[in-house]
């Protein structure tokens, strides 16, 4: 670091040997979680070693340095490895190299991980088709149920955030294949029915026959999950005031408790409900 102070060596210097350190660090701490006094003193060599790195380790200066190097050897994995972790050790997530670093990596070396990685990454640029694309092949990639889950719950809301209805509720039904306990799925069902009141409004009760559905969803979500029973209970009374009135439920000749399907994308048959 004094070489680098004088101007003797180059920053670049400085990052490469602090990424192999940090992987050696990283690699003991985790060696050593069930070591106490191990893990402690492994802690304390990481906060020294950060301490001493973060002069050199601002994100223009870490892209300064891994671009010259990702534009000579797009194609290296290994490289690619390395700008991919130190960018997101350091939280320079944000910036077009860590984008672009990762999108080549995923396709030299796909992965569960990587897919979902891009996937959240064409979020938060707003690239919907893009994210959808790469949350759907870390679904299919995934092996664990947790990490299925995970990718099916951000696919599902990605496609609601694009009204994408059908879609998000196919996803939202998966995670209820894998986990028929998991009461947020049926939470972000009944959330898609209620939003669905202006466009399922020839249902002739102006689209307040999709609140019923939604409603028996959120009271599914809160018999099989304890909890979101809360959420459950907040989104029950919040929808319930939209019941159409018991007046013209009467003049269709629609009576309080007999079944009902809801038309439109939602075809579900439901418990025809007046408002109090």
């Amino acid at each position: 670091i004094g070489m680098v102070d004088m101007q003797k060596l180059e920053k670049a210097a400085i990052v490469d040997g602090y990424d192999q350190i940090s992987q050696i660090i990283d690699y003991n701490i985790k060696l050593n979680e069930a070591n106490a006094k191990k893990l402690a003193s492994w802690e304390n060599i990481k906060g020294n070693i950060e301490s001493t790195f973060e002069p050199f380790a601002t994100c223009p200066d870490l892209i300064s340095i891994y671009e010259k190097k990702y534009a000579e050897k797009p194609n290296d994995i290994d490289l690619l490895k390395k700008i991919t972790n130190i960018l997101e050790r350091k939280d320079c997530v944000k910036s077009d190299l860590f984008f672009q670093a990762t999108e080549s990596l995923h396709k030299l070396e796909p992965s569960a991980q990587s897919a979902y990685l891009m996937g959240t990454l064409n979020v938060k640029k707003e690239n919907y088709g893009k994210a959808i694309e790469y949350v759907q092949q870390a679904a299919n990639l995934f092996e664990e149920n947790a990490d299925k889950i995970k990718a099916l719950e951000l696919l599902a809301n990605i496609n609601f955030n694009q009204r994408n209805y059908s879609q998000a509720r196919s996803s939202a039904l998966k995670i209820l294949q894998i986990n028929p306990s998991y009461g947020k799925a049926y939470i972000l069902i009944g959330d898609l029915y209620a939003a669905s009141s202006s466009m399922c409004a020839d249902d002739d009760l102006g689209g307040k026959t999709v609140f019923w559905a939604a409603i028996d969803k959120y009271q599914k979500a809160r018999s099989v999950d304890p909890s979101v029973e809360a959420e459950a209970n907040s989104k029950i009374a919040q929808y319930a005031k939209h019941y159409p009135a018991s007046g013209d439920l009467f003049f269709r000749d629609l009576i309080e408790g007999n079944s009902y399907t809801v038309g439109c994308w939602i075809n579900e048959t439901t418990t025809i409900r007046g408002s109090k």
